[in-house]
């Protein structure tokens, strides 16, 4: 998941603000620390869950990089901004955009239903 976000941050496909999940790095380097182990043959005491040993180690990193996912998300999303101010914000955006409207004039790609059945 990290190196993805670096790779999209590098090509700048996504804002560096995405940067922002690397406040969990701890946490995922835990987890992993623990995968890297094998299970214990008794839960420690006070461990709930117990059948479930790794599970509750990936639950506890999911939901944090997801926090901070939507944390981004929250602070990126102007109401204010323009659709089409967006769609022409990046190259990668342009680019995209270009491509689909020269998709979209070709027409062979099209499925056509006929209705009248």
């Amino acid at each position: 998941m990290y190196l993805v976000v670096l790779v999209l941050v590098a090509m700048r496909y996504i804002t560096p603000l995405a940067l922002l999940i690397f406040l969990n790095f701890p946490q995922g380097v835990k987890t992993m620390k623990v995968f890297s182990n094998p299970r214990p043959d008794s839960p420690p005491d006070g461990y709930v869950g117990w059948p479930l040993w790794y599970h509750r180690f990936t639950l506890v990193h999911n939901k944090r990089f997801g926090w901070l996912y939507i944390v981004e998300i929250i602070v990126l999303v102007n109401p204010e901004e323009d659709e089409t101010e967006y769609l022409l914000s990046t190259e990668a955006n342009r680019t995209h955009l270009r491509d689909s409207l020269q998709q979209m004039e070709k027409k062979d790609g099209y499925v056509y239903v006929d209705d009248d059945r």
